[in-house]
């Protein structure tokens, strides 16, 4: 019965975050298991979220860091980490939050599962800024009962499906591979810490949402740093798992074509044609899409291809 009853650390960068970090701290702050600390790190913001994140700091388990300079997610990451005192981590992004049976959840995941697991994780629905729904959960089909570690980490290399809003992290995990590698600042900090941790622990999910993400518009330089970043994390992955060699050019292709979409969807035809390609010349068999959205940039004819599908299901 002791699992149920320890403390959770919930680790919330910020950066310029007035718009939503109320909602954020507030679903915290409802969840139906109460037995946490909130360690807020604000990371040189320049605008009012400091005002606003001072109006529950009454709340003693919610504690406010700040540092003077700004220093990226995975210094601030690691900067709540060393603050805090739970034996369970997770972590919450500014603009984002949880259901309020989030963490109860997991707790009860945790109690019930084996010594061995060190990572629970779930779902999320996806909304734009005023609230709507823009993408609905997928059920991850994977066994996690019973898939061996090589096969968990050919999956979670070709495709990052664990959202770090999502996670809860045993302690011990951190302190056995490391915290978040802070040489990381293209957005694929918690991937690379997702890698270390299954190399160690075995993970396991809950099929239900778990928390909402609100997607903002990205610019060019944040998805091509991204990318650029991902072919970088190729090399290290490479080192420490050599197994997934023969899964390199398919994660390259899918890595170009993202990007490709992105360009598309911007009526950049040109360039998202040339990016189309170079995911085809890394591997012809990517994807059956990828024929179709390159067929309709060279008629420069932008579009959402899940419509069509949808259309003629």
């Amino acid at each position: 019965m002791e699992t149920k009853q320890q403390l959770v650390s919930v680790i919330m960068p910020c950066y310029n975050g007035e718009k939503f970090i109320g909602k954020a701290i507030e679903s915290v702050i409802n969840q139906t298991y109460q037995n946490w600390e909130l360690i807020i790190v604000d990371d040189g913001s320049t605008d009012n979220s400091k005002k606003i994140i001072d109006h529950y700091l009454s709340d003693r388990r919610i504690i406010y860091i700040r540092h003077i300079r700004n220093k990226g997610i995975p210094v601030t990451r690691n900067t709540g980490i060393n603050a805090s005192h739970g034996d369970f981590i997770a972590l919450l992004d500014q603009d984002d939050k949880w259901v309020p049976n989030k963490l109860d959840l997991q707790i009860d995941r945790f109690y019930i599962s084996k010594p061995e697991i060190g990572l629970v994780f779930g779902n999320i629905n996806r909304i734009d800024s005023y609230g709507n729904i823009i993408h609905r959960a997928k059920n991850i089909k994977i066994n996690f009962e019973t898939i061996n570690q090589r096969n968990l980490i050919r999956h979670l290399f070709l495709n990052c499906f664990i959202p770090s809003i999502t996670v809860m992290i045993k302690r011990k995990c951190i302190k056995e591979v490391g915290a978040f590698d802070e040489d990381i600042l293209w957005g694929g900090d918690d991937y690379d810490l997702w890698l270390r941790i299954i190399s160690k622990f075995k993970i396991t999910y809950i099929n239900q949402v778990l928390a909402i993400r609100r997607e903002h518009g990205n610019n060019y330089s944040t998805v091509e740093k991204s990318v650029k970043g991902n072919i970088l994390l190729i090399k290290k992955i490479l080192k420490k798992y050599p197994f997934i060699k023969n899964l390199i050019n398919i994660k390259k292709a899918r890595l170009f074509y993202c990007l490709g979409r992105y360009e598309h969807k911007r009526a950049n035809f040109s360039e998202a044609r040339r990016l189309y390609i170079k995911a085809l010349l890394y591997y012809p068999t990517i994807n059956w899409k990828i024929y179709l959205v390159y067929t309709f940039a060279i008629l420069k004819i932008n579009f959402d291809y899940r419509k069509i599908v949808n259309f003629f299901k």
